[in-house]
Formats: structure tokens, C-alpha cells, sequence
């Protein structure tokens, strides 16, 4: 059995049947727009030369899913550190405390329905572009009966789009606390001290480490790390309305931590988060010696070494051009839980690290103690 695979409506507008589906040609030969399930594409060319080019008109209907991580970053570009122990979490799925599963269980029903209504978006978007080409097309050849329907429909689809765009700025859960006299300047206290963390000169996430062992200019440490400049900043999560902004710290290799006032939470693109409470939330800070020749400003110089030094730490006299080079101490703020969270950070200010693990340390302790 045979079937026609091009059917004329009229001049100038073509039906096309394939396996995929049925796509619309309008136009004529050199200059034409072909709309389908895959978008809306404009061919031109000369005819009779074989010269032709064929591009895409408004977006894919299809777009690319974001790597895991709020970062952003495609797995495949970390850097690959051998014979090193990993800094990572657990599975995201295993880190949620559990007296907050009902709230994830709320957070995680909001995040399907934002990603459905993106969706939905994504596809009104194209509606629209494809509504306009044909509007665009149709113009140019001076088919009026149509040109009336056609913009209609680009205004219904404008509403549309502003319908869902409207419905994904409301898709939130409204989650707040209220702080009590008590408690309130603790956290006003821990908020202030993240902000002028944020403010060091490098922070970097500790991605692995690895014994110094044979390593020259260790500087008396005792691994290296190896570390990855992430930003910590005050952000949102977009699926939660709250009065207050959350303390963001980007971690390069897992979920993001967003500590808000009544819990901590850890997100990892749009797919995966864990919720924990701040009573099951470890922060530990230990100095950390760095051997760099240009340090940063607020990190505070402790010892010096050379660029080639012996295992005693003397320099090396089969070099002639050996020179010293600065010792600084970092801070190295490890969070951890019970449940697998496992995550670090280097920062180059030790005091004002210092001063944010207090304040962290004051806000938890001041919080109902867990039954």
C-alpha cells in the first residue's frame, strides 16, 4: 500500500506526511517555513544550484536537561585526583533528619509541579514562536484570509505563556519561623558572621585529599587538598517563600547547602534535596597550612618554605634559584551528620571563620534539644 507523502492545501502551504508525523510547508521554493513536531525551521536556498540552509525558528521544544548540582557543572570536566580520598556526601537521598520528612515530602510535591509547569512553559514558548513565524510568512505572501485566525492565536498564546509564567512565580511553599527574643539575635548574630565570611578572599570546596608524603613545600602539612573556588552568597531557594534569605555555600561535587533559620537544606539541581536539622548538623574547624606565594590579604602568614626544600625542611642546595615562599594558615570547616552529610571548606580568612563556626555553634546550642 503507497500513501502521498506531500499534499497541496493551496499555493503556497504544503501538508507533509512521514513516520515521525505530519508537518506544514509554508512558502514556495527558496524561501519556506515547515512546522513540526521537532519546531519550526526556515529553509532558503537558490533553486536550481543546490544551495540551500535550513535553521530553527524560536526554541527547542526539548532542552537540555541541567547537570546535577546548582553549580552547574558537567560531571565529566571535574578533575580526576588519583590515590586521594573524595570529600562527598552521601547519597542526598539518605541525608534528610527524620522529623522533617513530612516538610521534604511537601518540597519535593512543589519541586514535580514547578518542573511540569516549566515544561509547559517551555512548550507555549514554542507555540508561540512557530504562531509568529507563520504569521510572519503568511504576511509576506499576501494571504489574508488567514492573517485574522493567525493572530488570534499569537494572542492566545501570549496569555497562555503569561498564564503559566504566573502559575510557576506562585508555585512556593510558604515556609517561616518565628524567632523569639532569645533566639532571634543568636540568629541575627550567625547571619551577620556569613555575610563577612562571604567576603573572604578565596573560598575554595574541598573536592579530595591526599597524603603530603613525598610532596617538596609541604609547609608541615599533613595532606593536600585538592579544591575547587566556589561563592558563597545569600540566595533562594525558588520553590520556598520565607521572610529570610538563606546562607548559601556552592559546593562544587554534591548539593548546595541553604541554611535557613529552623533547618538546613541541600539541594542538588532541581531533582534531588535533603532536609536537616540543625541538631544533627556537625561543624568542626581546624587550621589548615597552605603554601602559596601570593597570599591573600586576610589570610594570616605563620611559617615560610622553599620553593625546593629537603624532607627536614631545609632548603635544597642543588638549586641555585630557591627562593622562600609564604606559609598561611586557612580554616577548614568540615560539616557532617549521622545521616552522611560530609562536606568542606577552605577558606583563606581563619578569623572570620573563626568567627562563624561561634556563631553556628551559639545557634544550635540554643535550640530544643532532640527527644
Amino acid at each position: 500500500m503507497r500513501f502521498r507523502r506531500r499534499t497541496k492545501l493551496f499555493p503556497g502551504v504544503t501538508l507533509n506526511f512521514s513516520k515521525s508525523g505530519i508537518s506544514t510547508t509554508v512558502g514556495m521554493k527558496g524561501a519556506s517555513v515547515n512546522f513540526g513536531k521537532q519546531g519550526a525551521f526556515l529553509n532558503t536556498g537558490i533553486p536550481g544550484t543546490g544551495l540551500y540552509d535550513r535553521k530553527r525558528l524560536g526554541g527547542d521544544t526539548q532542552r537540555p536537561s541541567r547537570p546535577s548540582g546548582t553549580s552547574g557543572r558537567q560531571a565529566d570536566t571535574s578533575p580526576q585526583y588519583h590515590d586521594s580520598k573524595a570529600i562527598e556526601s552521601a547519597d542526598i537521598a539518605q541525608l534528610t533528619s527524620h522529623n522533617l520528612e513530612l516538610l521534604k515530602t511537601v518540597l519535593e510535591d512543589c519541586q514535580k509541579e514547578r518542573r511540569e509547569i516549566t515544561k509547559d512553559i517551555a512548550h507555549a514558548k514554542n507555540r508561540l514562536a512557530n504562531a509568529k513565524a507563520v504569521y510572519f510568512i503568511l504576511c509576506v505572501l499576501i494571504i489574508g484570509l488567514l492573517v485574522p485566525a493567525l493572530r488570534r492565536r499569537i494572542r492566545e498564546s501570549k496569555e497562555d505563556l503569561e498564564t503559566l509564567e504566573a502559575q510557576l512565580a506562585d508555585c512556593k511553599i510558604e515556609v517561616d519561623a518565628v524567632l523569639d527574643e532569645l533566639l532571634k539575635p543568636l540568629y541575627e548574630n550567625l547571619y551577620g558572621a556569613f555575610q563577612a565570611l562571604t567576603k573572604s578572599a578565596i573560598i575554595d570546596d574541598v573536592v579530595a585529599e591526599r597524603s603530603t608524603a613525598g610532596l617538596r613545600a609541604a609547609g608541615g602539612a599533613s595532606v593536600a587538598l585538592m579544591t575547587q573556588n566556589v561563592v558563597f552568597d545569600v540566595a533562594d531557594i525558588q520553590m520556598i517563600r520565607s521572610q529570610f534569605q538563606a546562607m548559601h555555600l556552592s559546593n562544587y561535587n554534591g548539593g548546595d547547602l541553604f541554611l535557613y533559620p529552623g533547618y538546613v537544606i541541600m539541594s542538588q539541581g532541581s531533582q534531588s534535596l535533603a532536609l536537616l536539622d540543625y541538631r544533627q548538623v556537625n561543624l568542626e574547624i581546624e587550621p589548615s597550612l597552605q603554601v602559596v606565594e601570593n597570599p591573600p590579604e586576610d589570610a594570616e602568614i605563620v611559617d615560610e618554605t622553599w620553593a625546593f626544600a629537603r624532607k627536614d625542611g631545609q632548603p635544597d642546595r642543588r638549586y641555585k634559584d630557591n627562593w622562600k615562599i609564604p606559609v598561611a594558615r586557612y580554616a577548614r570547616l568540615n560539616f557532617t551528620s549521622p545521616e552522611g552529610l560530609n562536606e568542606a571548606w577552605l577558606i583563606s580568612s581563619y578569623a572570620k571563620s573563626e568567627y562563624f563556626y561561634t556563631q553556628f555553634q551559639n545557634w544550635k546550642n540554643a535550640l530544643p534539644k532532640l527527644t
